[in-house]
Protein backbone atom coordinates (compact mmCIF):
# COMPACT_ATOMS: atom_id res chain seq x y z
CA UNK A 1 0.00 0.00 0.00
CA UNK A 2 1.30 3.45 -0.85
CA UNK A 3 1.61 6.31 1.60
CA UNK A 4 -1.25 8.01 -0.23
CA UNK A 5 -3.46 4.95 0.23
CA UNK A 6 -2.59 4.85 3.94
CA UNK A 7 -3.50 8.54 4.26
CA UNK A 8 -6.81 7.94 2.46
CA UNK A 9 -7.59 4.99 4.73
CA UNK A 10 -6.79 7.08 7.80
CA UNK A 11 -9.12 9.84 6.53
CA UNK A 12 -11.89 7.33 5.82
CA UNK A 13 -11.72 5.89 9.34
CA UNK A 14 -12.47 9.23 11.03
CA UNK A 15 -16.23 9.81 11.40
CA UNK A 16 -15.80 13.46 12.39
CA UNK A 17 -13.66 14.24 9.34
CA UNK A 18 -15.85 12.31 6.89
CA UNK A 19 -18.93 14.09 8.29
CA UNK A 20 -17.35 17.38 7.20
CA UNK A 21 -15.90 16.07 3.94
CA UNK A 22 -16.85 12.59 2.72
CA UNK A 23 -13.98 10.33 1.64
CA UNK A 24 -15.24 10.27 -1.97
CA UNK A 25 -14.52 14.02 -2.18
CA UNK A 26 -10.90 13.52 -1.05
CA UNK A 27 -8.76 12.59 -4.06
CA UNK A 28 -5.10 12.17 -4.88
CA UNK A 29 -3.79 14.50 -7.55
CA UNK A 30 -5.76 17.18 -9.34
CA UNK A 31 -9.37 17.80 -8.42
CA UNK A 32 -12.02 16.73 -10.85
CA UNK A 33 -14.62 19.14 -12.14
CA UNK A 34 -17.46 16.79 -11.22
CA UNK A 35 -16.56 16.86 -7.52
CA UNK A 36 -19.00 18.81 -5.36
CA UNK A 37 -17.58 21.50 -3.11
CA UNK A 38 -16.05 21.38 -0.70
CA UNK A 39 -13.46 18.86 -1.80
CA UNK A 40 -9.83 18.13 -0.98
CA UNK A 41 -6.81 16.94 -2.90
CA UNK A 42 -3.64 15.22 -1.73
CA UNK A 43 -0.33 15.77 -3.53
CA UNK A 44 3.05 14.25 -2.77
CA UNK A 45 5.56 17.04 -3.29
CA UNK A 46 8.78 15.13 -2.61
CA UNK A 47 10.28 11.97 -1.12
CA UNK A 48 13.76 11.46 0.29
CA UNK A 49 15.10 8.08 1.37
CA UNK A 50 16.25 8.15 4.99
CA UNK A 51 17.23 4.56 5.83
CA UNK A 52 17.15 1.07 4.36
CA UNK A 53 17.32 -2.11 6.41
CA UNK A 54 17.22 -5.71 5.26
CA UNK A 55 13.42 -5.68 5.12
CA UNK A 56 12.19 -2.05 5.34
CA UNK A 57 12.76 1.37 3.84
CA UNK A 58 12.27 4.59 5.79
CA UNK A 59 11.43 7.69 3.76
CA UNK A 60 10.64 11.32 4.48
CA UNK A 61 7.93 12.73 2.22
CA UNK A 62 6.25 16.09 1.89
CA UNK A 63 2.50 16.05 1.29
CA UNK A 64 0.10 18.86 0.57
CA UNK A 65 -3.62 18.82 1.35
CA UNK A 66 -5.61 21.44 -0.58
CA UNK A 67 -9.15 22.08 0.58
CA UNK A 68 -11.36 23.87 -1.95
CA UNK A 69 -14.58 25.58 -0.96
CA UNK A 70 -16.82 28.48 -1.82
CA UNK A 71 -16.89 29.40 1.87
CA UNK A 72 -13.68 30.19 3.80
CA UNK A 73 -15.19 29.23 7.17
CA UNK A 74 -16.17 25.83 5.79
CA UNK A 75 -12.67 25.27 4.37
CA UNK A 76 -11.10 26.29 7.69
CA UNK A 77 -13.33 23.87 9.57
CA UNK A 78 -12.24 20.99 7.31
CA UNK A 79 -8.60 22.10 7.64
CA UNK A 80 -8.87 22.04 11.44
CA UNK A 81 -10.24 18.49 11.28
CA UNK A 82 -7.45 17.42 8.91
CA UNK A 83 -4.87 18.93 11.24
CA UNK A 84 -6.42 17.16 14.25
CA UNK A 85 -6.44 13.84 12.37
CA UNK A 86 -2.92 13.98 10.90
CA UNK A 87 -0.66 16.39 12.83
CA UNK A 88 1.75 14.54 15.14
CA UNK A 89 -0.01 11.26 14.41
CA UNK A 90 1.14 7.76 13.59
CA UNK A 91 -0.94 5.15 11.79
CA UNK A 92 -0.51 1.88 9.97
CA UNK A 93 -2.30 -0.08 7.30
CA UNK A 94 -3.89 -3.47 7.74
CA UNK A 95 -0.61 -5.36 8.30
CA UNK A 96 -0.58 -7.09 4.92
CA UNK A 97 2.72 -7.81 3.21
CA UNK A 98 2.53 -4.54 1.28
CA UNK A 99 1.88 -2.46 4.38
CA UNK A 100 2.91 1.13 4.91
CA UNK A 101 3.33 2.64 8.34
CA UNK A 102 3.26 6.38 8.80
CA UNK A 103 5.62 6.73 11.74
CA UNK A 104 4.84 10.41 12.22
CA UNK A 105 3.18 13.22 10.28
CA UNK A 106 3.90 16.81 11.19
CA UNK A 107 2.13 19.97 10.02
CA UNK A 108 4.67 22.34 8.49
CA UNK A 109 2.57 25.04 6.83
CA UNK A 110 -0.89 26.53 6.59
CA UNK A 111 -2.09 28.95 3.91
CA UNK A 112 -5.39 30.52 2.87
CA UNK A 113 -5.83 31.91 -0.61
CA UNK A 114 -8.81 33.19 -2.56
CA UNK A 115 -8.88 32.66 -6.32
CA UNK A 116 -8.44 35.88 -8.36
CA UNK A 117 -12.11 35.90 -9.38
CA UNK A 118 -13.12 35.68 -5.67
CA UNK A 119 -15.25 32.58 -6.33
CA UNK A 120 -13.29 29.84 -4.51
CA UNK A 121 -11.09 29.56 -1.44
CA UNK A 122 -8.15 27.19 -1.13
CA UNK A 123 -6.77 26.27 2.28
CA UNK A 124 -3.43 24.44 2.05
CA UNK A 125 -1.88 22.28 4.73
CA UNK A 126 1.68 21.04 4.25
CA UNK A 127 2.91 17.96 6.12
CA UNK A 128 6.16 16.06 6.43
CA UNK A 129 5.66 12.32 6.91
CA UNK A 130 8.18 9.69 7.97
CA UNK A 131 7.05 6.36 6.52
CA UNK A 132 8.22 2.77 6.72
CA UNK A 133 7.46 0.23 4.04
CA UNK A 134 8.42 -3.37 3.44
CA UNK A 135 11.10 -3.80 0.75
CA UNK A 136 9.41 -4.60 -2.54
CA UNK A 137 6.05 -3.11 -1.52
Amino acid sequence: MSSEAAIHAHWTNDPALTALLPAERFVTGLGQSELAMPYATLTRESTRPKLRTSDRTIDESEFRFDIWSINLDEAKQVAAAVSARFDRRSFATDGSTDDCTVIRMRLTRYEEQQEPDNSIWRVTLGFVAITARAIGA
